[in-house]
């Protein structure tokens, strides 16, 4: 009877393990922090962003692994970060329509690249313990010079008995923890830009 036991533990270790899973990063926006920049500048900006479609695989628990749309799950926080230093955020394609920056008085094109890592300390659970972002954002005049840049490393944790209901909890941390992260960064921005 053991010997059974153990056939079917390792069937099912077997059959368990080696899977993609499905998650989502989208965090509560209302965990942006902005008691010192709340619109702080009086110009609009605008944004785009590359390979918003892109499916981000990266490791859980057991084995497996995790999938999500970075720069989708990522895009409203990115967003509300913009409308917390900026006095308007408009969405545009990387090839912009000049006319469309000069008409809504958009000063500065910003975009971001995202490198997302995740891992799990456990081994019978699937859901990511821990995930690291790397973020890059730059900053582009009309003319598509380049004013400004800057680099955060965010860092989110969860436990099991917090993500048995929300599986990519851990994500959502790390993505709020970099955003605000990037949010202080946007406090140097004028210094850097006009060179003080």
């Amino acid at each position: 009877m053991k010997y059974i036991n153990t056939i079917f533990l390792f069937a099912f270790i077997i059959f368990a393990t080696g899977c993609t899973h499905k998650i989502s990063i989208t965090p509560n926006n209302g965990n942006i922090i902005s008691d010192k920049f709340e619109n702080t500048k009086n110009y609009n900006v605008a944004y785009y962003i590359e390979n918003i479609n892109k499916n981000f695989i990266s490791s859980g628990g057991g084995g497996d692994k995790v999938s999500y749309f970075a720069y989708k799950d990522t895009e409203g926080t990115f967003r509300t970060v913009l409308g917390k230093v900026f006095n308007k955020v408009y969405k545009v394609d990387k090839n912009f329509d000049i006319d469309f920056i000069v008409r809504n008085n958009i000063k500065y094109i910003f975009t971001y690249k995202l490198n997302p890592q995740s891992f799990s300390s456990g081994i019978f659970t699937w859901p990511p313990t821990d995930f690291n972002i790397k973020l890059y954002c730059v900053a582009f005049d009309k003319d598509s010079k380049k004013t400004w840049e800057t680099n955060v490393n965010g860092k989110g944790k969860a436990v099991f008995s917090e993500f048995n209901k929300d599986f990519g909890l851990s994500g959502k941390r790390a993505v709020i923890d970099t955003f605000n992260k990037l949010l202080k960064e946007l406090n140097t921005f004028e210094k850097v830009v006009n060179n003080e």
